[in-house]
C-alpha cells in the first residue's frame, strides 16, 4: 500500500496552517489586552496604596503634636508658660506697665 493513499496519512490544506495562524494571532491579541487591562488595574492599586501612606502619615503627625501639646499641658512649667502666652496673672501679681511709644516686644501672637 502507498503511504500517499492511506487515510491515515492525509496531507494539510494550505488554508488550515492559515487558519491556526489566525487563532494563534487572536489568542496573542487577546492575552495583550487582558495585560493592558492587569497593568491599568495595577496602576490603581497602586495610587490608592500611596494616597493611603500618605494619610496614615498625616494622621501620625497630627497624633504627635496633640501628644507633645499633652505633655506641655500635663507639666507645671508648661501650663504656666501657656497660661501667661494668653495674658494670665498669678493671683496678686500686678501687669507690668509700658510706655505708649515702646513696642511690645514680648507680645504674644493673636
Amino acid at each position: 500500500m502507498n503511504a500517499a493513499s492511506s487515510p491515515s496519512r492525509r496531507r494539510r490544506s494550505p488554508g488550515a496552517s492559515k487558519l491556526e495562524w489566525a487563532v494563534f494571532a487572536l489568542a496573542a491579541l487577546l492575552g495583550c489586552v487582558g495585560i493592558g487591562l492587569e497593568y491599568y488595574a495595577l496602576q490603581g492599586y497602586r495610587r490608592r496604596q500611596v494616597a493611603e501612606v500618605d494619610r496614615l502619615a498625616k494622621l501620625q503627625a497630627v497624633a504627635e503634636r496633640k501628644e507633645r501639646a499633652q505633655r506641655r499641658l500635663d507639666s507645671p512649667l508648661g501650663r504656666e508658660v501657656l497660661i501667661r502666652e494668653f495674658g494670665g496673672l498669678k493671683p496678686g501679681e500686678l501687669p507690668l506697665p509700658l510706655p505708649p511709644d515702646e513696642p511690645l516686644a514680648g507680645k504674644p501672637p493673636r
